[in-house]
Formats: C-alpha cells, sequence, structure tokens
C-alpha cells in the first residue's frame, strides 16, 4: 500500500516521528538491550493510547458533522421540498468538514498502526528473528484498540514486576505490536523465553497454570497457549493447525542480509539526491531523496552507469512498511540499519527500490548451486527449481529477497535447506 507516501507530508506524522526518533535512536545506539526493549515499549504504550484518544475524537466530531448535515437536508425539504442555495452551501461546507475528519481518522489509524510497527521491532529482536514463533503467535486477529481492553492496567502492573525481578528479565506485551497476537506478555530471562501468559483482572494463566480449576473461555484460552508451546517444543504443526501434520521447516543456515548495501545508497541520497549500488550480480538497490530528487531522475542515472541490470526483463519492489500487510515479515524497525535509515526509510523521506534482473539472477543461483530457472508471461512470473531440487519458490520465500535484504546467496541456501528438510519428511504448510 502507499499509504506512508500518502501520509509522509502531514503535520501528524511529521510530529510523530519527531517523537519516535528518540525511541528508536536509543534501541539502536543500546544494540536493543534489555532496559531499552522496556523503557520504549513503556514509552510507545504513552504514544498509542494517545492515538487511541484522538482518534475517538475524531471519529465522535465526524458522526457529529454528518448527523447535522443529514438534519438540515431532512428538515429543509420536508418544510419546503427543496433546499436553496444558501442551505445547500451550508450542507457542502459541512460534507467538506466531514470528509476532512475522514482523512483525519485514517491518518490516525495509519499513525497508531505505525507505533505498533515500531513495537513489532521490538518483539523481534526479542525473540531473535524467529520468524516461526512469530508467525504462530500472530495466527488470531489483532486487538484494535488497547484502551477499551479489559485488564490494560493488570497487564502494566504485570511488566512493571517482571521488569522489577532485574537486568536478566524482559517482559513483551503482545498487544503492543500488530504481530504478537496470542497470549498478553511473553516472558524472557536471560534472552531465553520461559513463559507467555494471559492476564486476567482476577489472576494470570500461565502455560504452567495447572488446568484443574479453569473453565470456560479461561480454560479454552490456556489450552491455546498450551498448543502453541508445545509446537515451540516440538516443531509439530498439528500442535497449532490440527487440520496439517509434519515438522515445520526451518533453514539451518546463516541469513545474510545487504543491510550495508542499502546504508550506503540511502547515504548516496542524502547528499547526491540519489544512489545506487550492486552488491551481487543481478541485484540493484536504488534510493532517492524525495525532497531532492524524483525518481525517473536516479532511475536514468543508473541506467546509464549499471546498464547491464536493465537490459533484460527486471522485476522491483519498494522497501516500506507495508500497512496491514505482512505483518509476519521482517519490519524495517528490526533491520540492522542506522536509526536515520529505519527513521528515513519508515516515514517515507528516502526511499529505496530493490532491483532484480532476472537473466543475472538465474545465473548467481546457478553459481550457488541453486537450479532456478524464471518463467515468465504477460501477466506474472514464477520461479521454479529443478532437479535434484524440484518445486516452485512461494511468494513468501521471495518477499524475503525483495522486502528483506536477503543476500541472493543467503536466499539460495535457503532454498535449498528447505527443499532438503522436505525430501526428509511428507509435509503440509499453512
Amino acid at each position: 500500500m502507499n499509504d506512508y507516501f500518502l501520509y509522509k507530508d502531514q503535520p501528524i506524522i511529521i510530529e510523530l516521528r519527531e517523537r519516535l526518533t528518540p525511541i528508536i535512536s536509543e534501541l539502536v545506539d543500546s544494540r536493543f538491550d534489555h532496559d531499552s526493549l522496556y523503557k520504549a515499549q513503556m514509552k510507545l504504550l504513552e504514544e498509542l493510547l494517545t492515538f487511541e484518544e484522538n482518534i475517538q475524537a475524531a471519529k465522535k466530531e465526524y458522526a457529529e458533522t454528518r448527523r447535522a448535515t443529514d438534519e438540515i437536508a431532512v428538515k429543509q425539504l420536508s418544510k419546503k421540498g427543496y433546499l436553496s442555495e444558501i442551505e445547500k452551501e451550508e450542507i457542502n461546507i459541512y460534507h467538506k468538514k466531514a470528509d476532512s475528519l475522514d482523512f483525519s481518522v485514517k491518518l490516525l489509524r495509519y499513525g497508531h498502526w505505525f507505533i505498533r510497527y515500531v513495537a513489532d521491532g521490538i518483539a523481534w529482536h526479542a525473540y531473535s528473528s524467529n520468524r516461526t514463533k512469530i508467525r504462530a503467535l500472530g495466527s488470531k486477529e489483532a486487538v484494535s484498540f488497547l484502551s477499551g481492553k479489559e485488564g490494560l492496567a493488570s497487564e502494566t502492573e504485570m511488566l512493571n514486576k517482571i521488569k522489577g525481578l532485574g537486568t536478566d528479565w524482559l517482559p513483551i506485551l503482545h498487544d503492543l505490536t500488530n504481530c504478537l497476537r496470542i497470549g498478553d506478555i511473553s516472558i524472557f530471562w536471560k534472552s531465553q523465553l520461559i513463559d507467555i501468559i494471559d492476564v486476567k483482572a482476577n489472576g494470570v494463566i500461565s502455560v504452567w497454570s495447572s488446568e484443574e480449576k479453569l473453565g470456560g473461555r479461561i480454560k479454552r484460552q490456556k489450552q491455546k497457549l498450551d498448543r502453541l508451546w508445545k509446537f515451540f517444543e516440538t516443531d509439530n504443526l498439528s500442535d497449532i493447525y490440527p487440520e496439517l501434520w509434519g515438522r515445520a521447516l526451518h533453514a539451518k543456515t546463516i541469513e545474510k542480509h545487504n543491510f550495508e548495501a542499502i546504508s550506503i545508497v540511502m547515504r548516496k541520497a542524502r547528499r547526491n539526491g540519489y544512489g545506487f549500488v550492486e552488491p551481487e550480480s543481478g541485484i540493484l538497490y536504488l534510493a532517492w531523496h524525495l525532497d531532492k530528487c524524483d525518481e525517473n531522475i536516479a532511475l536514468r542515472k543508473a541506467m546509464q552507469k549499471i546498464p547491464h541490470i536493465f537490459q533484460s526483463t527486471i522485476t522491483f519492489r519498494t522497501i516500506q512498511p507495508r500497512y496491514d500487510d505482512y505483518h509476519s515479515s521482517l519490519p524495517i524497525t528490526a533491520m540492522e540499519l542506522p536509526a536515520i535509515d529505519i527513521l528515513d526509510l519508515s516515514f517515507g523521506r528516502i526511499a529505496v527500490l530493490t532491483i532484480l534482473n532476472f537473466d543475472l539472477f538465474e545465473k548467481r543461483c546457478g553459481y550457488y548451486g541453486l537450479p532456478l530457472h524464471v518463467i515468465k508471461n504477460d501477466k506474472e512470473f514464477k520461479f521454479l527449481v529443478s532437479k535434484p531440487f524440484s518445486g516452485e519458490v512461494q511468494e513468501g520465500l521471495w518477499n524475503r529477497l525483495m522486502l528483506e535484504g536477503l543476500s541472493i546467496e543467503s536466499f539460495c541456501s535457503l532454498v535449498k535447506s528447505i527443499f532438503k528438510e522436505i525430501e526428509l519428511q511428507p509435509i503440509s504448510t499453512p
């Protein structure tokens, strides 16, 4: 979605960036240690509740404005059967005000989502970027507003109690994020996950709680936590997806990202208005500063300096926050980038495009021992892998290359590792 381009110059979002800058800077400077992760959550919680209050006020004013408009029209039409030019103008003014308020609500909702997007980065660091666990925790609907949630005060009190146990302890508040949706709080001790709890006004449900005295809805919540925890221990998909069987897929490879290359092109964009770099054969990162350079100029400069990227079919994606999408993908706020890069990428000051040349990509994959071929037609393209592996690379893996800065070398290792694991076991995936 292009919301971040639509909203980036709005005063509310500019002000939000100013307030979030010290939070993100402190997280990066402290290398995301436990204390900074905890303090950032408390500050983000305050920001989130403020946005919720403003959203509710804007929604109320919008409803009142619409009601006033309808009342004028109904009253005058029932009285004399028509609207005068003055009355039409008055109604038109109300309509414009309503449209403005409607946009304000959408803008505030985006800011509300983005605060949680920053918290997603905190969750990813706490979970050591364990995508499997984060996806499992995200398999239900998110809580829309924290301020209307029963037991928020109890959750906040529990956060403080857990952190008060010492520097080795870290609680993560799930409802502060977009990506963690099962349970209320994850508890880490010395960077190890030791518990997931649901906090109630009259007590706490833990994965270690006894079910004997539980009943109804609370018992079902406890059973959901138990299934989740069992999955974490066994990797058996049927523990959280009863209709599936087999073990979850894990790539037994160290992931490398082109974060340094992304940072380089962003530094160039700040200095010159645009920048580009080809860290691996076939993949190009192109950046431009939206206040200094047009994307067409940046693209033309890249085509002049690195023409071989554009001499056959390419595809491209923008690295940006994806509003309400990809909640289980690596957020920009968890990428190993300087704070200024995270902020400029997240708030649309600098745009970064991942450009991939299909022919060069195929050759690079072959170099790393992955026989991958791109099948193209007018509407789509597919990535098929031939023997000794066999199958199609799906969008989730492809997004990691295009949206998360994953290197081609790691992409190939990841795909090969997954195919080898599939060969060892029959498996069905969600």
